[in-house]
């Protein structure tokens, strides 16, 4: 098994997050119904990751992840500990640059 080295994305009130650990899923293999447009993300609880749409309808589910300065968390310890501020109709905007 090769290393899989860290997808880095961007959160609203958070200078990076990383994914540590990650499967990527492609069209039309989707997970999850509700995310519309690239860099939307929620918790999925039947698999335990976060799942992110991204570019071509791709998917990816996240079981581990970081954000800038703190420890690796696992999606659910992640998911719980968001800011739901940062939350629109409970979809997390990520962006693929900083503000």
């Amino acid at each position: 098994m090769l290393p899989q080295h860290a997808l880095v994305t961007f959160l609203p009130y958070s200078p990076t997050l990383q994914f540590e650990q990650f499967t990527v899923y492609s069209p039309p293999a989707s997970l999850h119904p509700r995310l519309g447009q690239a860099g939307d993300a929620i918790y999925d609880a039947h698999t335990q990751s976060l799942i992110v749409r991204c570019a071509d309808q791709t998917e990816i589910s996240v079981t581990l992840l970081q954000q800038e300065n703190k420890r690796v968390l696992g999606a659910n310890d992640f998911w719980n500990g968001i800011r739901r501020d940062g939350l629109t109709d409970g979809i997390l905007k990520l962006r693929s640059f900083p503000l």
